[in-house]
């Protein structure tokens, strides 16, 4: 039997430690995920009846056993059981370091960085405090902690967040910098509200995973890719990405600079709200939102001669007039937009009193997209596409066409998907569109027109990944 790479694998890591540390090390065992109602453990030794027999005892439940390569079962222990790794054969008795709110804090954050989870919810309910992970855009219970110790988990966040733990009435913002077993820094923004059972408190992680993404692994088509591509190597205009919160906004904008700043050594500015990852070759301004403001930071930035800038996000008309005049004087201007659609953000501009001839002098890509469920390869199972499902497309001749659905295997931690994928509408502001958005000529003669020149909607994106086994028909029509 060839043992398995873990790195390979999805891991639960609430599961994991469902199997005592001193455990987990003397056995060089590792549970990873429910598969068929059998709980998949990684075994660094010939699985045998024996060990299945006592790794099922200590799970309460029925186990199957895999071989997988030690070195990589000891690299995961590492990050989930890492106070055991030096007295792998002592069973532990209570933390000598800390009490029980402080072990359960660090435990959390540990494990919702392990999951790649964007957010840390913790909801006081009548049963407990739920603590719940928001992993793939879908918030999943990781834990219910008794309401005796809520007041006092709570109190310890918020102590290192910075915020007044006296203050219970009011809604409260902070950071904490947390550091992981491996070394690693994790920065977490906290909020605060209060609610009739207790404070709600929410930790969005900032700076993992997606934000190191380059362009090419978006999810955009060779198609999209080259209009991307080829509007950063204009010299000045401003590119607009539009959606949600949670869709992605920043992980595109911050990709887009990375291929900016491979192209060349220009001068690069960001204005965020916050930082969400370092960018060596960049310089970053953070907001300080009772000190300073996107406006007064994008007045500033102007006087150091950049070539691009990216203002995180476009909130108000200030900003979005010095932005647009900013792209209309010769830099590239990058930002975000709440707007629902690619032409939304025309719309919006002008709902925030910028004229339109400006919207249309310098506006060259408006992105609309959303984030969708990526469904696992190894595991997803063929089907045909209903009439219903076809019809709420608004593509009755794709009914029969070959779809894939989730199953569930070793490799996704048996949930059916592995990570997530962009669809993604471009509005793409040519001469004549530039002159249809001057004249304010309205989202349908300027549809009409992106239309002609072979744009599309988010729904068509999506049904083309669909087609092409990356997404389920059922994930695609909650989004749209």
């Amino acid at each position: 039997m060839e043992p398995l790479n873990l790195d390979d694998i999805s891991i639960l890591p609430s599961l994991a430690l469902r199997l005592p540390g001193y455990v987990a090390w003397q056995r060089l065992a590792l549970p990873c995920s429910i598969v068929n109602d059998k709980i998949q453990v990684a075994v660094g030794t010939p699985p045998n009846p024996e060990l299945e027999e006592a790794l099922a005892r200590h799970l309460g439940q029925e186990v199957r056993t895999f071989l997988a390569d030690p070195e990589s079962i000891r690299r995961q222990l590492r990050q989930i059981h890492p106070q055991q790794q030096r007295t792998v054969y002592q069973q532990p008795g209570r933390d000598p370091e800390g009490d029980e709110p402080t072990r359960i804090s660090d435990e959390v954050i540990r494990l919702a960085v392990l999951r790649g989870a964007s957010d840390i919810h913790l909801d006081p309910r009548p049963d407990g405090l739920h603590i719940r992970l928001r992993i793939d855009g879908i918030l999943e219970l990781e834990r219910i902690v008794p309401t005796a110790l809520q007041p006092a988990l709570l109190s310890r966040l918020k102590v290192l967040a910075g915020m007044d733990i006296a203050e219970k009435r009011a809604p409260q913002d902070g950071r904490i910098r947390h550091r992981l077993s491996d070394g690693r820094e994790v920065d977490l923004r906290a909020a605060s509200i209060p609610a009739k059972l207790g404070e709600k408190l929410t930790l969005r992680i900032i700076g993992l995973g997606a934000s190191s993404l380059q362009l090419e692994q978006l999810g955009f088509t060779p198609g999209q890719l080259g209009q991307v591509t080829g509007t950063l190597s204009t010299p000045h205009g401003l590119i607009l990405v539009c959606g949600a919160t949670g869709s992605g906004k920043s992980t595109t904008l911050y990709a887009m600079l990375r291929r900016l700043v491979a192209q060349g050594t220009p001068n690069v500015i960001t204005i965020e709200d916050p930082v969400e990852a370092a960018l060596p070759e960049v310089t970053q301004v953070e907001i300080e939102s009772e000190k300073i403001t996107f406006s007064d930071a994008l007045r500033s930035v102007l006087r150091h001669d950049p070539d691009i800038i990216m203002v995180g996000e476009i909130r108000d008309r200030e900003t979005a007039d010095i932005a647009i005049r900013a792209a209309l004087t010769g830099h590239l201007v990058l930002s975000s937009l709440h707007a629902n659609t690619a032409i939304g953000a025309v719309t919006r501009l002008l709902d925030m009193g910028i004229q339109p001839y400006l919207i249309g002098a310098t506006l060259r890509l408006s992105i609309a997209q959303r984030l969708i469920r990526r469904l696992c390869q190894r595991c997803r199972k063929p089907a045909k596409l209903n009439k219903g499902l076809a019809l709420a497309f608004e593509r009755g001749d794709l009914e029969g066409a070959t779809v894939y659905h989730p199953v569930g295997c070793l490799y996704c931690a048996g949930k059916g998907y592995r990570g997530r994928i962009g669809i993604f509408e471009f509005c793409a502001v040519d001469e004549a569109s530039s002159r249809l958005i001057a004249a304010n000529a309205g989202e349908d003669k300027l549809d009409q027109q992106q239309k002609a020149d072979g744009h599309q909607h988010l729904t068509y994106d999506g049904v083309q990944k669909m087609l092409a086994g990356l997404i389920s028909p059922e994930d695609l029509l909650q989004l749209i």
